[in-house]
């Protein structure tokens, strides 16, 4: 992650301006997506609890993409995990 950027290739000030952020947020991961190394999560995550956001933060045993519902990454209970978790947070705060 150079220059604060979360992606490969890209640039930004995502984590830098967490504090800006408002409402809750939640946060999905494919343990085994490459683009999203250990370390890139573990920076993510402090920053959040740094900045003291509301958010839930779940990784789960998928990789990129996961829930695309096309090729070989796609899984479809991680999937409905995903889903479910993205619907109780909208049902709780919309």
């Amino acid at each position: 992650m150079q220059g604060g950027a979360l992606g490969e290739g890209q640039c930004g000030d995502t984590l830098a301006r967490a504090r800006e952020m408002r409402g809750e947020l939640l946060m999905i991961w494919g343990r085994q997506d490459p683009h999203i190394p250990d370390a890139a999560r573990a920076t993510i995550y402090k920053a959040l609890l740094d900045a003291g956001l509301l958010f839930g933060w779940h990784e789960l045993n998928a990789q990129h993409a996961f829930m695309r519902d096309e090729g070989a990454r796609y899984d479809p209970e991680a999937a409905r995990i995903g889903i479910g978790l993205a619907l109780a947070l909208f049902q709780r705060t919309l």
